[in-house]
């Protein structure tokens, strides 16, 4: 689904309340948007996926590190958030979202993180979801934002 299909399907209205909803909690780590719900963490260590951490609300982030571009300052990658066995990340439309991947993009000099596309799962992996923001995509300041947030800029611009 395009982006385009995506405000004639979910309105703008709906499509930026997710993205803020999106930030809030990438960047506050209240619930911090490829992941794959249920067989996450096998799954990841088999794909090259690297355990970042796990934060306060006991939901675990990894990292590909195959998947940083550099261009600059800006680092592009995937990351990887595994809620399963914890409470939802959010609701949508009645269905429980267990699982994110998202695809950011981080500014080293400025801290600025943006979400640029994400994915939602259900706790069997099926799409819940989906936003492609792009370069219009939440952003925020991960210098001054979460434990979760400041490492993954800490890893993303160490490479």
């Amino acid at each position: 689904m395009s982006v385009a299909d995506d405000k004639c399907r979910w309105g703008r209205r709906n499509r930026k309340r997710l993205e803020v909803e999106i930030m809030k909690k990438l960047i506050s780590g209240i619930a911090l948007p490829l992941l794959l719900v249920g067989i996450a963490s096998p799954l990841a260590a088999q794909n090259g996926w690297v355990r970042l951490l796990t934060d306060d609300d006991n939901e675990v982030w990894y990292i590909n590190p195959g998947s940083i571009q550099r261009n600059g300052p800006i680092r592009f990658f995937w990351v990887f958030r595994d809620a399963a066995g914890s409470r939802p990340i959010f609701s949508e439309r009645g269905r429980n979202v267990y699982g994110m991947t998202a695809y950011l993009s981080a500014d080293c000099r400025s801290g600025t993180i943006r979400i640029r596309a994400a994915e939602f799962l259900d706790e069997h992996s099926n799409l819940v979801t989906k936003s492609e923001p792009g370069d219009r995509g939440p952003s925020g300041n991960a210098f001054r934002g979460h434990p979760v947030a400041q490492a993954v800029a800490r890893y993303v611009c160490g490479q």
